[in-house]
């Protein structure tokens, strides 16, 4: 018999192991569609570095990570992007920093955006 000690204990476990705001936890908070359109990106991003993988160039410093990147960063790798709505479900509004911003307040920025993320 699950006696409701029992029920406090296995919570205060699975918090521990799954935070409420981690990443699994928001994925399981996913719409169906929003799951979908997810699980379409991951597939279209296994398919993007498995063809970039087979164009790294063996001696290519810092190996297929750094290549990876590389092309995440060149405009015209086509990378796949995670729809706007997934990603607004998953993390919240993306932060906002002014080109007039100091560097400590756009470090203030980024950091409360951080810590939102925990």
């Amino acid at each position: 018999m699950i006696t409701e000690r029992d029920k406090r204990q296995l919570a205060s476990i699975i918090a521990i192991v799954k935070p409420a705001n981690s990443l699994e936890a928001r994925l399981e908070k996913l719409s169906e569609e929003h799951r979908v359109r997810y699980d379409i990106y991951c597939w279209r991003m296994v398919q993007w570095a498995t063809r970039i993988n087979a164009m790294c160039p063996d001696d290519y410093e810092g190996g297929i990570d750094a290549h990876l990147y590389a092309r995440s960063i060149d405009s015209k790798s086509y990378e796949p992007r995670l729809d706007a709505r997934v990603q607004m479900a998953l993390f919240g509004p993306t932060p906002r920093i002014l080109k007039t911003a100091s560097e400590d307040e756009a470090m203030r920025i980024y950091k409360e955006y951080c810590d939102e993320q925990r």
